[in-house]
């Protein structure tokens, strides 16, 4: 059998939106500053209260509800005495009190189709009980960007794939997580909470960031691929982390699941050390820790990390901290730039994850999404 190189397992299209990330994203953050400006702009211009909302409710399916994850943080820093909700589309859709969706409550719904019937049936909800409703969507003329206030139009990236077998996408996850954090600055310098200065500064160093997060993670490559080898006697994953780290740990996980049919769990360091420790097949079990040194509860993270040592587990770190800090020395690090803000760190910090999970599904022999060929173990 042949032996499959680092070369072969960067042909495929995960590994290529990687590979493009540095170049292609910063003109995508162009695009969507613009865009999220001018729909806040017109959204004060109407009624000056609708850019100072009491709560904002964000929603999305699969990728999209782990952005809608991600971009918290940063809609909790940009809009001061707002209450920021994470929740997913059938929450929305049925579970959140229909009071708590009254006027005054803003609700964003994630989907770069624009197709998602769940995150249509959440927004339609929350509308109908009074919110008010912005889409992020691909397409102003889809289902989503049709039935919202107002929309929030998405580039559209084109991701190559052979015909009939489509690829995670890492190119949209991004444009998501930029999408909200975006609307989100662009509604704090409508309400005049920040500067245009400001607001254009946020803008650069989002495309820096990505930009040094796309360049590290080439950087990177080699020692992912042999990572990578390493990890293929492993059964499961769990990928643990906390608040917007936690966002990542789940995006890592789903592309695990979607590369090469991985068992994979996700959780937060402190539900961690209830539950997932006690799973019994440790020396097949691989534990990846994403911390930002910013984290609220970092020293719990830390404190997790000599225990996913002690289990005899393959621990990996995906941080911004220096590898010092990081103990024991036996845990393989991946080092990431540091955000200039803290709440744009998980625009791209998950590029690590899904190159190793490209280059798995090669070595594996696996297909995406198991090429839709169900049952999957036939």
């Amino acid at each position: 059998m042949a032996t499959i190189t680092r070369n072969d397992c960067e042909q495929n299209a995960l590994s290529k939106q990687v590979k493009d990330f540095a170049v292609l994203v910063p003109g995508y953050i162009d695009e969507i500053y613009a865009r999220a400006v001018k729909v806040a702009a017109d959204m004060a211009a109407q009624d000056a209260a609708l850019v100072r909302p009491e709560a904002v409710y964000v929603t999305g399916c699969g990728d999209s509800y782990g952005a809608s994850m991600a971009a918290a943080p940063a809609l909790r820093a940009l809009l001061p005495g707002c209450t920021v909700h994470p929740v997913r589309a059938s929450d929305l859709a049925g579970h959140v009190a229909a009071f708590r969706l009254k006027r005054g409550v803003l609700a964003m719904g994630i989907s770069v189709s624009g197709t998602t019937q769940r995150v249509l049936d959440g927004m339609a909800r929350a509308k109908s009980c009074g919110a008010f409703t912005i889409g992020l969507t691909g397409g102003a003329d889809s289902p989503l960007g049709r039935d919202c206030d107002r929309t929030v139009a998405l580039p559209q990236p084109e991701v190559s794939a052979e015909p009939g077998a489509p690829a995670p996408s890492v190119l949209s996850y991004a444009i998501s997580c930029l999408g909200v954090i975006f609307t989100g600055v662009g509604l704090a310098l409508a309400a005049g909470t920040i500067t245009q200065e400001q607001a254009e500064g946020y803008r650069e160093d989002a495309k820096a960031y990505c930009a040094a997060c796309g360049e590290r993670c080439q950087e990177q490559a080699d020692d992912l691929f042999v990572l990578a080898q390493e990890l293929m006697g492993c059964d499961g994953f769990d990928f643990v982390g906390d608040d917007a780290d936690f966002a990542t740990a789940y995006f890592g996980s789903c592309k695990f699941a979607e590369g090469f049919g991985a068992f994979t769990v996700y959780d937060d360091s402190e539900n961690w050390e209830h539950v997932n420790h006690f799973i019994k097949d440790t020396r097949h079990m691989a534990t990846f820790s994403v911390i930002s040194k910013s984290s609220p509860s970092l020293s719990r993270q830390l404190e997790q990390l000599p225990v996913v040592a002690y289990l005899g587990r393959k621990g990996v770190v995906v941080t911004d901290l220096p590898a010092e800090r990081i103990e024991p020395q036996e845990l393989h690090v991946i080092s990431l730039p540091e955000a200039p803000v803290s709440w744009l760190a998980p625009a791209a910090n998950y590029l690590a994850l899904s190159l190793l999970a490209s280059y798995m599904t090669a070595l594996s022999g696996e297909q995406f999404f198991r090429g839709f060929a169900r049952p999957w173990n036939k």
